[in-house]
């Protein structure tokens, strides 16, 4: 169902903290912003294979890059080789880690992969209180 119908009839949206799997393409909140999972396009999936050992980049860059338009290519240009593996490469594409929102609890498809494996988190409508 299309998520401006949902809202003019009041049907809540389920918390994504609570789904059990996450269901791609569908339509979750997350502390007041409307997300869903989708999966990566065939440059993504290149970047997060030729990308790992690599670091995330900061997410106030990120958000930066985004205004930018480049994306990808200027991600892959400022990532460097040999950082730590504390926050995994393909967290520069989702929209979560750029604004700050913590990962789902249970981050499962309803085939027990990582959703992070082969899909990223777009926000679709943000919460007035998030600039």
């Amino acid at each position: 169902m299309r998520l401006w119908l949902r809202e003019y009839f009041r049907h809540p949206v389920e918390n994504i903290r609570q789904a059990r799997p996450i269901i791609p393409n569908t339509f979750y909140r997350n502390f007041g912003n409307v997300c869903k999972a989708v999966p990566y396009t065939a440059d993504e999936l290149r970047y997060v294979r030729e990308s790992q050992g690599c670091e995330a980049l900061s997410p106030y860059l990120l958000r930066d890059l985004e205004k930018s338009g480049n994306g990808l290519q200027s991600i892959r240009e400022l990532q460097q080789k040999g950082g730590t593996d504390s926050v995994p490469p393909q967290c520069n594409l989702c929209d979560f880690y750029k604004w700050g929102l913590p990962c789902p609890v249970h981050n499962l498809l309803p085939d027990g992969s990582q959703v992070c494996d082969s899909h990223r988190y777009i926000i679709i409508k943000r919460a007035p209180h998030v600039r």
